[in-house]
């Protein structure tokens, strides 16, 4: 076999030195002719009236979707959505008494306060009548008594009222974030695709801290000064009636204000957080990218670009704060109304207090509480204005949580067999593939089949549609309807995704992903292996060396994305990580097309030994990777144009493989 593979090579390297200049001509005509059938189908795309105008502008070149905001006041969806939210891990009878118990410890805890007040001026009538010498009223020390026992009620239901509110938003602000990861990692890949990672780190970070930190104490600060709001009106209409002529009609003031600034601080408060997001894409992008923007000296241009997106993000927030500091100046004024209101009904309750006992603790508690609604009114419309504004934190991060799931994880009513897939045979009958709804189709009814323990490599000039051969086989995309996939004969598109990725399938995607933490965790993150184990997949991999050159064995810190390996490392890490997987079917998509050609052959000649018997789909970069496989698969514009062993489809000079290798001889040369 080592003889027939050498003289294929020899014989190969004869007829690329022998075509190679009638080659730079079909090379040329070949990229004409793609280029001309990619404007035509673009022109098709954007005259067709099912696109929409998003991926009309995807096909312009914009690939992300604008964000989108949702505008007007805050709905009460959203507040039923945080009250649902913070009663999800409670006990199903505690929920429907946890939101009525925390307003009943508010209007126990207000009554108490009230009734003290009014308490102290009943105390202060007996001791005024004492002093007159009427003999028939109560100790002191049973005033003093009662009055300690109000307080101290006051004082245990608001700690009471207190605890338990920044509880249930503790547990709504948990349930959000748990929400929200479950929609963002069980989105499809479509999501990632039009969605920039700033929009999403937005979400995660500045929304998420505003519901956990900042929302609680706006919550509970509203609701305290509503309730005491509410309570100093029943005090004051119970003592002076005639004030309401002034109070109510201030409050109907004070309310058409708040409802008329929400509006424009809901949407400021939108704006700022929509303005966030390219900040954030902007530094992810750029750390991203760090030996780029240095190599080329762009440090300028990104500096300058970071300052423009901040100011605009800082416009808003200045704008947020004038609309605040305006509302504070009418407010205000209002206030000041109700002041000289308070001030002239207090003069004329004195006026009236000698012609009955208890006329001046009666004014006293009207004055008290007179001067109290001109500040709570003031207050608590601020309050309620900025809770409205801080809940769009809730609406941001409830977005995300609903956002549509790719398929269900397990369909009970079809699962795969115990150890499946065991033999690894493979089929695709009329795959046809779109990315997203109303874009071209990438695969035009590809029909593909591997023996089990064959191996198939993959090749073609990109956009042929080899990788989402690849997308297919693990569901990572949906096909359209009628397509057929099969691995050992179990319909992978009818079982559920968790059957599906957790088989005995794996994938060594292009990109090596390494996560933070040690070796051991990235090579078996749920610890279904011994450390002896671990080092035999490490030295099948040719690691072994990884384990004598660097401290901490197994233990080693792996830096943020891996950044301490090189590519080379951190692919083999991920190969081992699949062979401990002991996978029937392995699928390479472009594994080795970002490293050197020693580490390529590396990682080429583990596959050979330690993935031996292994069902193996190649989707393969350089075309000496697939040399001695059994059988090559070319594509081109989606669909299988050629198929067979290597050494017959290269003996062919006028057929695509034998294109592609003219075309790899000549951009070697």
């Amino acid at each position: 076999m080592e003889e027939e593979d050498d003289a294929w090579g020899g014989g190969l390297k004869a007829f690329v030195d022998e075509d190679v200049e009638e080659d730079s001509e079909v090379v040329a005509k070949e990229a004409e002719d793609t280029k001309k059938k990619k404007k035509k189908e673009e022109e098709e795309e954007e005259g067709s009236p099912q696109s929409s105008a998003v991926d009309r502008g995807a096909v312009a070149g914009r690939l992300t979707t604008e964000e989108e905001r949702v505008e007007g006041g805050v709905t009460w969806a959203t507040y039923r959505t945080f009250l649902g939210r913070s009663n999800e891990s409670l006990r199903r009878p505690w929920r429907w008494v946890a939101v009525p118990g925390i307003l009943a410890l508010l209007a126990l805890s207000q009554a108490a306060s009230v009734g003290s007040t009014f308490w102290l001026a009943e105390w202060t009538d007996a001791e005024v009548l004492r002093s007159l010498g009427d003999p028939g009223q109560r100790s002191t020390a049973f005033y003093l008594a009662v009055y300690g026992g109000l307080v101290g009620a006051f004082t245990v239901l608001t700690l009471a009222r207190t605890v338990a509110l920044l509880r249930a938003t503790l547990r709504a602000g948990v349930a959000c974030h748990v929400h929200l990861l479950h929609g963002v990692l069980g989105s499809p890949l479509s999501f990632f695709e039009t969605v920039p990672a700033g929009r999403v780190l937005a979400r995660f970070s500045r929304d998420t801290a505003g519901v956990d930190s900042e929302l609680g104490q706006s919550m509970s600060q509203a609701l305290n000064l509503v309730a005491n709001l509410v309570g100093a009106y029943v005090s004051i209409i119970i003592v002076t009636p005639v004030f309401c002529a002034v109070a109510l009609p201030a409050a109907a003031l004070y309310v058409a204000l708040q409802r008329y600034t929400v509006r424009t601080s809901v949407e400021l408060k939108r704006l700022d957080a929509l303005s966030k997001s390219p900040v954030y894409a902007l530094f992810g992008e750029t750390l991203g990218g760090l030996p780029t923007v240095r190599a080329y000296r762009m440090q300028p241009s990104l500096v300058a670009r970071s300052l423009a997106l901040v100011d605009d993000n800082n416009r808003h927030a200045f704008a947020q704060l004038a609309a605040e500091r305006w509302l504070g100046l009418l407010l205000e004024s209002i206030g000041a109304v109700l002041v000289f209101s308070a001030a002239a009904f207090a003069v004329a309750s004195r006026s009236g207090a000698a012609a009955g006992a208890g006329g001046a603790s009666e004014a006293g508690v009207s004055v008290t509480y007179a001067l109290q609604v001109t500040s709570i009114l003031g207050f608590a419309t601020r309050s309620v204005t900025e809770l409205e504004s801080r809940m769009n934190a809730v609406e941001r991060v409830d977005e995300y949580a609903r956002l549509p799931p790719e398929a269900e994880p397990v369909n009970p009513a079809y699962r795969a067999p115990p150890g499946w897939p065991n033999a690894g045979a493979v089929r695709l009958e009329r795959v046809r593939l779109r990315y997203r709804r109303d874009t071209p189709e990438v695969l035009h009814g590809v029909s593909l089949a591997a023996r089990p323990g064959e191996r198939v490599g993959v090749v073609g000039r990109t956009g042929s549609g080899k990788s989402s051969l690849a997308g297919v086989l693990f569901r990572a995309v949906e096909p359209e309807a009628g397509s057929v996939v099969e691995v050992d004969g179990v319909d992978v598109l009818r079982l559920g995704l968790r059957d599906v990725r957790g088989g005995r399938m794996t994938i060594l995607p292009q990109d090596p992903v390494l996560f933070s933490g040690d070796l051991r965790f990235n090579l078996d993150p749920f610890g279904a292996h011994g450390d002896a184990d671990l080092v035999r997949a490490l030295r099948a991999c040719a690691l072994a060396r990884l384990l004598r050159d660097r401290d901490g064995g197994l233990g080693m810190a792996v830096a943020e994305l891996g950044s301490n390996f090189s590519a080379g490392e951190r692919q083999l890490v991920c190969l081992a990580r699949a062979l401990l997987r002991a996978p029937r079917v392995l699928v390479l998509d472009e594994a080795t097309s970002a490293v050197d050609d020693a580490t390529d052959a590396a990682i080429q000649e583990t596959i050979r030994t330690a993935f031996a018997g292994v069902t193996l789909l190649t989707v393969a970069h350089r075309l000496h990777t697939v040399a001695d496989y059994d059988r090559v698969v070319v594509m081109a514009d989606g669909d299988v144009v050629q198929d067979g062993p290597p050494q017959d489809l290269a003996r062919d000079r006028a057929g695509p493989f034998a294109a592609l290798l003219r075309s790899a001889a000549a951009a070697a040369r």
